[in-house]
């Protein structure tokens, strides 16, 4: 699964920001599916993560990987269904949310976004991780969600009656807008579009959302994150295809 372009766009973006994303963090996925950005975020040193999809079937195989890949100690395994309404989580009990491939119809863009705010509402306090922990002083880290998605086109009839394909990913536009609206610091440090618009090959994006937490410089990008943001990350003007 980690061969599929959103989800290896989502492993590359959490690899380059490790530190400052995953490790020691509480990590939520949604719509595990066989639970690859979970198990990443375990191998890459988060100190627990919760593996959510929909199917019960479905997440014995992401247990199975787990236990595959020596992180199953680390993790949970929760039937959820974001489309359907908030999950059973508390506010601010994850440092970080991740998922892949899920932004597949425009519907569910407003439930998954309506989601990850939710959870993402209460960052803490001062110098307190989620869990309680004194943070020796610093301010809490702020709440991000990391998502992977292949851009998708969708087609349909024109006027003529002839085919034509949308000129960008709604579901991925909605989603962006979406974000914006709620406050997010909305940015695409992984980008494998074509630069000239072709539709040829797979094509994938990796989004990071991030809410600030209550004692953030709002102009800092996160605690260890790269600061070239020439080189390593694109602003949400870039997102049009």
């Amino acid at each position: 699964e980690v061969g599929r372009p959103a989800t290896s766009a989502a492993c590359r973006c959490l690899l380059a920001e490790a530190d400052a994303l995953v490790r020691k963090r509480n990590v939520l996925e949604l719509g595990c599916g066989l639970g690859a950005l979970g198990v990443a975020c375990g191998l890459l040193g988060a100190a627990h993560v919760v593996l959510s999809d929909r199917e019960s079937a479905v997440l014995g195989l992401a247990r199975q990987n787990a236990e595959a890949n020596g992180v199953s100690n680390r993790c949970d395994f929760v039937v959820v269904d974001f489309a359907k309404g908030r999950p059973p989580f508390r506010a601010g009990a994850f440092d970080l949310q991740v998922a892949s491939d899920v932004l597949f119809l425009d519907r569910l863009a407003r439930p998954l976004l309506r989601t990850f705010e939710a959870l993402a509402s209460d960052v803490g306090e001062c110098g307190r991780s989620s869990s309680g922990a004194a943070g020796g002083g610093r301010s809490r880290p702020a709440a991000f969600v990391v998502v992977g998605h292949e851009v998708r086109r969708a087609v349909f009839r024109g006027p003529d009656g002839q085919p034509q394909i949308e000129e960008q990913d709604s579901a991925l536009s909605l989603f962006l807008d979406l974000a914006t609206s709620t406050g997010a610091e909305v940015e695409v440090p992984i980008d494998d579009r074509a630069a000239d618009g072709s539709t040829h090959g797979s094509q994938a994006v990796a989004v990071v959302l991030r809410w600030p937490g209550p004692c953030d410089d709002p102009a800092a990008v996160g605690e260890g994150m790269a600061q070239d943001k020439d080189t390593k990350r694109r602003r949400l003007e870039t997102t049009a295809v």
